[in-house]
């Protein structure tokens, strides 16, 4: 669920960041059709940090999205970033979802390869 905010912290999320859940998969677990696009205010940046992803390999993060707000988002959904980044959809490593002091969600932070 979202969070309202106002003023400075918003001005931070100065990006817009479409995402897509998987519908239907073939036997081979290759996505064949996408649910609808939904966008979501964010800040993304570049970020080049070792990390360990979610099937346990260490990789190089070189692109983070924090999204206000915990919506259930996973490495299987697709991320379209803004223009100026190459690729725009790149794949996804981890997804790691912040409660605020109320132990709501806060933030989520997608890191891309």
């Amino acid at each position: 669920m979202a969070l309202p905010i106002t003023g400075a912290l918003m001005s931070l999320l100065s990006d817009t960041v479409a995402v897509r859940a998987p519908l239907t998969r073939d036997s081979f677990g290759k996505v064949l059709t996408w649910g609808p696009s939904t966008t979501y205010q964010a800040r993304v940046g570049g970020q080049h940090k070792v990390m360990r992803a979610v099937n346990g390999q260490e990789r190089i993060s070189t692109v983070v999205v924090w999204i206000l707000g915990e919506y259930n988002l996973t490495i299987d959904h697709e991320y379209t970033l803004p223009s100026r980044f190459s690729p725009r959809i790149p794949v996804a490593l981890k997804v790691e979802c912040y409660a605020d002091e109320n132990a709501g969600g806060h933030h989520t932070k997608v890191h891309f390869e």
